[in-house]
């Protein structure tokens, strides 16, 4: 039997997507916000919320060693967040400037792939922040479904879609 643990209800606005790491839990809402608590007692951090979105995040993930959080919002961004600090690593600007819906790491983190509501996907080298690719015309359906963990169809070299 499954029973509640607690409720969290820091947001002021739709819980979009929340992520685990082994040591903690993120969420991120329409209110521009992420939240990161701890996973064992489910505390908020210190540093948390972290701002730095300007509309609606919509999706967050953690990279494999659990350092870094990534997160998507309605402002054409992918940031990095550091999981020690809370600081911004990086801010990732979508090629396409269309509102960035998901975004997943490769599961050796070497790679970030964020994909937007105009059916483009970037691809990200995470070590250096770089764009390594650009894809114009994908459906945005088949993306999300090919990027929610894991990433069966990343062999490290390709990603596809199933168009």
């Amino acid at each position: 039997m499954t029973s509640l643990i607690c409720t969290l209800q820091h947001h002021q606005d739709d819980v979009n997507w929340c992520a685990f790491s082994a040591k903690l839990l993120a969420t991120c809402s329409g209110d521009k916000t992420l939240r990161i608590y701890d996973a064992r007692d489910f505390s908020e951090l210190p540093f948390s919320p972290l701002t730095g979105h300007g509309y609606s995040v919509h999706c967050c993930c953690f990279s494999t060693c659990g350092q870094f959080l990534a997160s998507c919002s309605t402002d054409a961004t992918t940031v990095i967040w550091s999981m020690v600090s809370g600081e911004i690593e990086a801010v990732l600007e979508h090629p396409g400037r269309s509102p960035v819906r998901i975004c997943a790491f490769s599961p050796d983190s070497l790679h970030l792939v964020s994909g937007a509501s105009d059916g483009t996907l970037a691809l990200w080298d995470f070590p250096s922040r770089q764009l390594r690719s650009f894809k114009l015309n994908l459906y945005l359906t088949p993306l999300i479904k090919s990027l929610r963990p894991p990433l069966h169809k990343y062999n490290g070299a390709v990603l596809r879609s199933k168009h």
